[in-house]
């Protein structure tokens, strides 16, 4: 009986010791100090808005982590703003994809690669300025 006991107490510990929690928004942003606004297009300052990326899924708690849409948004948002690009209603409007996220579930190499699509486009004539799917790691 105390063994059976010491078992369970074990599993649930190491089952609630090796929950997932979603990636965090701070975590995403990136954010340089030694990047000036002076080093972007004068066109750009101020003037990119984002809309609510989409593609990304919320994190069950007894899987694997993963990127949220409010999160991964926010994030960008956060990143523009840090480096003087972002404007709840700029004259240019980034779109975001989640396309994929390979992920380990367990492992020596941990490592994640994300495929994103940002697209941005001009909101006065509609043009696409730039739309390419990034792979990062």
């Amino acid at each position: 009986m105390k063994f059976f006991k010491i078992a369970v107490v074990s599993f649930f510990m190491f089952f609630l010791y090796g929950c997932a929690s979603a990636a965090k928004m701070e975590n995403m942003a990136y954010i340089d100090t030694n990047t000036s606004i002076k080093d972007f297009d004068p066109t750009l300052h101020n003037a990119i808005g984002v809309e609510q990326s989409i593609g990304g899924e919320s994190t069950n708690s007894a899987w694997t982590s993963e990127i949220g849409n409010i999160d991964f948004t926010n994030a960008v948002k956060s990143s523009l703003s840090a480096h003087g690009l972002f404007s709840d209603t700029g004259r240019f409007v980034l779109k975001i994809n989640l396309i994929n996220v390979e992920q380990p579930l367990f492992g020596i190499d941990m490592t994640v690669i994300t495929y994103i699509r940002y697209r941005l486009t001009d909101s006065q004539t509609t043009m696409t300025i730039f739309d390419e799917t990034i792979i990062a790691s």
